[in-house]
């Protein structure tokens, strides 16, 4: 019970403040994408640990690269325009 409510203060926090800032810089589309696949990710990575423990770290990194191959200049670098 007490994760649950960590995590629901970190999706509040998220939502409440990442958001109105990406919209400020005009990429509030890009900031719910992450949100929302950040959250798809740690939810494979719970279902994958309650099957075998060992394979959560290789999902998450597995996300990452992922992530990489669609964005290679980085996760945190801006979009050249």
């Amino acid at each position: 019970v007490l994760f649950a409510a960590v995590a629901g203060i970190m999706v509040f926090i998220s939502f409440d403040e990442l958001l109105p800032t990406a919209r400020e810089y005009g990429e509030h589309h890009v900031a719910v994408y992450g949100l929302t696949s950040g959250m798809a990710v740690m939810a494979v990575a719970g279902l994958v640990s309650l099957w075998s423990p060992v394979a959560t770290p290789l999902v998450v990194f597995s996300a990452i690269v992922v992530a990489l191959l669609f964005r290679p200049q980085g996760l945190f670098a801006r979009r050249a325009r």
